[in-house]
Formats: structure tokens, sequence, C-alpha cells
């Protein structure tokens, strides 16, 4: 949600104003370059500005972060240790401050809305249907406007890791758990994926390619209607039925929906 970041902070026992800039480093998978990385970008910094820089590697692998933790643990490695003792100080080096999810206990946190964001960004890969239970189970005690915008945001997350979680495979875990009254999602009737099938099968059956083409895009309407009646974002709607932002919003507009 946030770039780099600088911030303006008045010095402990002083008067003096100072800015501290924070670089987030965001990473699922651990790569050969990541400090040289967080060094070019951290020495592009200084060659503009004499702030100093706060560098934070986020760390979302599979599992707990096992890489280096400063810039001379990686490239000193091959150095014999007195070599290290006798040049370490006049080598650069930074180590920067690391967040890993894995360590994490996102039920922790006092706020309610970073719960379900620590918890789903955690267990992004190991995503299974008990999974995706605890976290509208985490996230229901947010009032229904600002649960309404993270389940969104979090079903099309969910969707990038793993596609196998449909519209309406999450609806049916939603509707498992809640109450009617308090589920986000419209209960459609196809997934699109179904509506494709079926549309498949019509068509062989009747031996016309534009039978087939014509049940597909009536289905595909079908879905993106309940889908913006329910007041689903546009982005997340094109996400799950494979549509375009213009295809939806020609939709919206034949049938007079304010999108």
């Amino acid at each position: 949600k946030r770039a780099d970041l600088v911030f303006s902070v008045t010095l402990k026992n002083s008067k003096k104003r100072a800015k501290i800039l924070f670089l987030f480093e965001h990473k699922a998978q651990l790569g050969k370059d990541l400090f040289s990385q967080m060094l070019t970008y951290q020495a592009a910094i200084y060659s503009r500005r004499d702030d100093p820089v706060f560098p934070v590697l986020i760390y979302q692998g599979r599992g707990h972060y096992k890489g280096p933790r400063d810039f001379h643990e990686h490239y000193l490695r091959n150095l014999t240790p007195s070599v290290r003792a006798a040049f370490k100080k006049n080598i650069l080096n930074f180590r920067p401050k690391i967040l890993d999810f894995q360590s994490l206990r996102p039920t922790d946190s006092k706020d309610l809305t970073t719960r379900p964001i620590l918890y789903i960004m955690r267990s992004v890969y190991s995503l299974n249907k008990a999974t995706v239970e605890r976290l509208l189970l985490i996230g229901k005690d947010l009032p229904l406007k600002e649960r309404k915008a993270l389940t969104e945001k979090a079903a099309d997350y969910i969707r990038q890791y793993d596609p196998r979680f449909t519209w309406k495979v999450l609806q049916e875990i939603e509707s498992k758990i809640l109450d009617e009254k308090e589920r986000i999602m419209p209960a459609l009737k196809f997934s699109l994926d179904e509506a494709r099938e079926e549309g498949l099968e019509e068509g062989l059956e009747k031996g016309r390619e534009e039978g087939r083409e014509e049940g597909l895009q009536k289905k595909s309407e079908e879905i993106v209607l309940n889908m913006l009646k329910e007041g689903a974002d546009i982005r997340m709607i094109c996400r799950f039925t494979r549509l375009t932002e213009g295809q939806v919003r020609e939709i919206a507009q034949k049938h007079s929906i304010k999108k």
C-alpha cells in the first residue's frame, strides 16, 4: 500500500528536526542480488539527498527467512576469518530491518484491519479452503464498508496466487461461515468456467459455433450484472470473468448501471 516513505521527526532531547527515509523492499523469494539491489537503491537516494536511509526488507516467502542478515554476511562469505577481521571495517556494509511474515502472529495485532491483511500475506503460499475461511472470520468484526473493500482486495490477491479460487468457490466459503446479511460476495449461479463449458456443450449439440459463443456471452453478461449490482470493483470483475474493463463498462452502460 505504501511506497518508500520520508518521515520528519523531532530529535529526542533537542528542538532540531530531521528527515529519515524508509526504503521498503518486498520479496517473495531470495535472489543472489538481493542485497546489491538494495544497495543500488540506497546509493541512488544518497546521490540526490543527505537524509539517512533506513532499509527494510519485507519477506513473504514460503518459509522463514534464511538469507543473509547484512551485506558483509553475503559478500565476505568466501574470505577467511582473518581476512574478514582485517578488512571488514574498510568494506561497505549495511543491515536492513527484516520483517519476516512467517514469524508474525496476525491475531496479536490490535488493529482489526491489519489482522486479515497480515494473515492473507502470511498464508498466500499455503492456500486452502480452511485458510480462506479463517481469513473471512478474522475480518468479520470490521465495519461492513471496510470489510467489503478488504474482502474484494483479498479475493483479487488470492486469485493471483491460486486460480482455483473462483468467485463461486469464494462465495461458497463465505456463505458457509457468515449469515446472508453479513456476506459480501453475490450468490452467483454460475462461474465463468462453468458458463464456458455449458456454452461449449450447447454449441456442440447444435453443431454451430455461433451457438457456443452466444451461450457463453449470455452467461458472462449475467455474471457481470450480478457482480455490478452487488458493488464489486471493476478490476476484480475483470480478474474473475477474464473480460476487459471496456467490456465490463459496456455491459454496465447497456443496463444503465453507473460504475
